[in-house]
């Protein structure tokens, strides 16, 4: 008999491990991973938005604060919802972490000048609800910068097939379609309509290259901000 929960512990397992990628070495699944996350970590702390007060949501193991220059304790706050997760941040970095959901913010109306997140909106059951918190917590005219994969895409589809789906097996996870699809629950295309619906996209494009179009890209950024 199939049991979904052992499959779901060992990917639980081997997600820690990917999100220690600061700290330890990495094998190959992980490395595949940062090559192209790394230019779009770059692309997100390059554009130009204001940085007095940052909220990353879902900061996984500190991936993006390490491309974030110049950062303060006091104006950079990172939120996830695996506090396992928060811990291995604070073993890297002096800034303030809270375990929370980030469809409940904890923190007032405007509170926030930008705010990130990246790869994460694809896992959000209640995406659209998170969206109205991020318009709640986000200042008028403030800016929303936004790592998505193109799930759904042919380009995904064939990582899946020869690098993802590999990977899982070879760490004991018998059905990997189904741990897939347990979490990636929103495509490329949801996520975008919901985005274009919120909020004004100030600047989006494909990466690592901005030319190819998204079902041929692994990730998409878009830069979007609050209606004044």
């Amino acid at each position: 008999m199939y049991d979904f929960k052992n499959d779901y512990d060992k990917w639980c397992h081997y997600a820690r491990r990917l999100h220690e990628r600061n700290l330890v070495g990495q094998d190959l699944y992980c490395l595949t991973q940062s090559i192209i996350e790394k230019k779009a970590h770059r692309e997100v702390a390059r554009t130009r938005a204001s940085r007095t007060k940052i909220l990353e949501i879902g900061g996984g193991g500190g991936e993006h604060i390490v491309f974030e220059k110049n950062i303060k304790s006091h104006n950079y706050v990172v939120i996830d919802i695996e506090k396992d997760f928060l811990n291995i941040i604070k073993k890297q970095f002096d800034i303030i972490t809270i375990a929370a959901d980030g469809c409940e913010l904890p923190f007032k109306a405007d509170s926030f000048s930008t705010i990130i997140s990246t790869s994460v909106f694809e896992h959000v059951t209640q995406l659209e609800k998170m969206l109205l918190e991020i318009k709640r917590i986000l200042q008028k005219g403030g800016d929303l910068l936004v790592i998505v994969p193109t799930n759904g895409s042919l380009i995904i589809g064939v990582y899946k097939l020869l690098i993802s789906y590999p990977f899982m097996f070879f760490n004991g996870i018998k059905k990997h379609n189904y741990i897939w699809n347990y979490l990636n629950i929103n495509s490329f295309k949801r996520i975008n309509a919901l985005l274009h619906f919120h909020f004004l996209i100030a600047s989006k494009r494909s990466i690592p290259f901005a030319i190819f179009p998204p079902f041929l890209s692994p990730l998409y950024f878009y830069h979007c901000r609050k209606q004044l």
